[in-house]
């Protein structure tokens, strides 16, 4: 029996009334994707999308190397002291001294994306003052102070940072957070703040999405074993023979939502399939096409709110590539989706402050004239 067709009014409610019921139950922010990609020359680089409900006022940050930095306690009281050993240059938020994706002068490099439902952080009572560090300035500590994945690991299982839960002020909550990092041997690791402690997970796919927890993600991939970007042979059926109707049927069952899982297996998908290119410019255009598939327009997403009466529709606040071949940064917002970045030869490595530039140019399209 064929059902009545809704009218438009109808269809339009039932989904407006599905987008309200999804955002009550929906985390925040959500859809970040995050890769490396490796070039035929060995260059390497990091690659991020950065999706938000909440504008971050994001500005090109670069943290010299002896700034004097510390973590957030509760009350503005210090937790962990530390001097930059090597400058950091990348994309802040809140005109806060702290990276959020980005790399540093040796080449290590990383971003901090959402972790809700997953992330567990100590309660700053019970943390040591000398170790602590808010979920926001993790990625900030670990890129001024060390020049590869093998470092990071090594201060982790030594127990020298605990993660705290500390509410950001500008957010209103302490933002659930986990980590991924890669350096210029090609290592990729994870690191998770689950039941208390900081979970290390070596990463050989490279990429990073949201929750569930890295390990989750990886066996995941299992259910996806039989994608190919190959075009199939046609299927003889009883006697029919089924031609596939375009290309791209290899790809059949490839999941297609913006979820967390989907975007994982999407990215390992186009990172895993897409040729090397020959050097690191050919590594930011091969990186720029892969993020270009989990760009968010506004209003794609479910309504967000909670976050201090700021929340509105998840969108693409920005797109970032790290070039640790070359050391230097590439971005585009949402909008300005002119490529632009910032070398960091042109900075005072030693200088006394942090350095911010503005990412809010505007967008003036090119005119060809005959």
């Amino acid at each position: 029996m064929m059902l009545p067709r809704p009218s438009c009014r109808l269809a339009r409610n039932l989904l407006a009334a599905a987008v309200a019921a999804a955002a009550t139950m929906a985390p925040i922010a959500q859809a970040c994707t995050s890769f490396m990609l490796t070039a035929k020359d060995g260059s390497r680089l990091y690659a991020r999308t950065m999706e938000f409900g909440v504008d971050m006022k994001a500005q090109v940050t670069m943290l010299p190397r002896g700034l004097a930095m510390a973590g957030s306690l509760p009350d503005n009281q210090k937790g962990k002291q530390w001097t930059a050993r090597y400058a950091a240059l990348g994309m802040n938020g809140f005109n806060l001294p702290v990276i959020v994706d980005g790399f540093n002068e040796k080449g290590l490099a990383g971003g901090m994306l959402f972790f809700p439902g997953y992330a567990k952080l100590v309660p700053a009572a019970q943390a040591p003052q000398g170790k602590a560090l808010a979920s926001w300035e993790f990625l900030a500590w670990v890129l001024t102070n060390y020049a590869t994945v093998a470092e990071v690991k090594q201060a982790i299982a030594a127990g020298e940072v605990v993660i705290v839960d500390t509410v950001q002020n500008d957010l209103g909550i302490s933002p659930p957070l986990h980590y991924t990092l890669h350096d210029r041997s090609g290592a990729s690791l994870v690191i998770e703040p689950i039941d208390g402690k900081l979970v290390m997970t070596d990463n050989p796919y490279t990429v990073l999405t949201n929750s569930p927890d890295i390990g989750w993600m990886m066996t995941n991939l299992r259910n996806y074993s039989t994608l190919t970007p190959e075009f199939p042979p046609p299927l003889k059926l009883m006697g029919q023979t089924l031609v596939p109707f375009s290309t791209g049927s290899g790809m059949r069952g490839l999941p297609g939502s913006q979820s967390s899982p989907a975007r994982y297996v999407q990215a390992v998908a186009y990172v895993a399939t897409t040729p090397p290119a020959a050097d690191a410019w050919g590594n930011v255009r091969s990186a720029e096409h892969i993020l270009n598939h989990f760009d968010l327009p506004n209003g794609s997403t479910g309504e967000y709110s909670g976050i201090k009466g700021q929340g509105g529709f998840e969108l693409t606040y920005w797109t970032a590539f790290s070039d640790v071949a070359t050391n230097r940064f590439y971005f585009k917002t949402y909008d300005n989706q002119t490529l632009r970045y910032v070398d960091m030869k042109d900075f005072d490595l030693d200088a006394k402050a942090p350095r911010y530039l503005p990412t809010t140019q505007p967008y003036q399209p090119q005119r060809l004239v005959p």
